[in-house]
């Protein structure tokens, strides 16, 4: 499903009780992991159309941040072309909203 995080909206956090399930120390499948999974699969279902791009326009690339997330959608003239999230480590949830904000910037420009 990883191939797919760039068309689906929100990725990292609708899969985040998936890759906890990769952390080392047991695989435990809990019913957060099942719902997860299953936004997933009807994310995957009903993907967004999402537009390619024509580098002869202007592309507009906003982020969001969370105490847990990045997230960046690129567009242009206001039809997403792509999706972007990211859950943050925690040296970065424990960081400012200025720094995780900056950090999402960051993320989005080498993306």
């Amino acid at each position: 499903m990883g191939f797919y995080r760039y068309f689906v909206h929100r990725y990292a956090v609708i899969a985040g009780p998936l890759t906890e399930l990769l952390k080392s120390g047991g695989f435990l499948w809990s019913d957060s992991a099942t719902a997860a999974f299953s936004a997933l699969e009807k994310a995957m279902i009903c993907l967004p159309i999402l537009a390619p791009s024509d580098f002869s326009t202007t592309l507009k690339v906003t982020t969001d941040v969370s105490s847990t997330t990045i997230r960046v959608v690129l567009f242009q003239d206001g039809v997403p072309l792509a999706f972007f999230s990211k859950k943050l480590n925690e040296h970065l949830q424990a960081a400012s909203t200025y720094v995780r904000k900056l950090y999402a910037i960051a993320e989005a420009i080498k993306k």
